[in-house]
């Protein structure tokens, strides 16, 4: 179990190449079922096959989004699961973001 704390994960719903055995969508029902300090974590799926229903109540992700995935599409997904977001300024490509979770 991960000794930190992450304030968001994303997860491919689709097989990783490097963990075969193990895909997103089983990733995201693994950690949702323990107690550790990540269960309630919000789950970002990202595929790019047709988005996850996020509307279902029991649904392992907070929201999806389409690969390629663009920066401007996460900002907004994470403003809308109450994430504060900025960018850096004068930060050379790519731009550093700083968020925070509103609680």
């Amino acid at each position: 179990m991960p000794v930190c704390k992450y304030l968001l994960l994303l997860a491919c719903p689709g097989t990783l190449i490097s963990a075969p055995l193990v895909d997103g969508e089983s990733a995201a029902r693994y950690i949702k079922s323990t107690t550790n300090r990540n269960s309630l974590t919000p789950i970002i799926a990202v595929s790019a096959y047709s988005a996850a229903d996020t509307n279902e109540p029991n649904s392992l992700f907070s929201a999806s989004l389409a690969k390629p995935l663009q920066r401007a599409d996460l900002l907004a997904v994470m403003r809308k699961l109450g994430f504060k977001t900025s960018a850096v300024h004068g930060a050379s490509y790519p731009a550093k973001l700083v968020t925070s979770r509103v609680s």
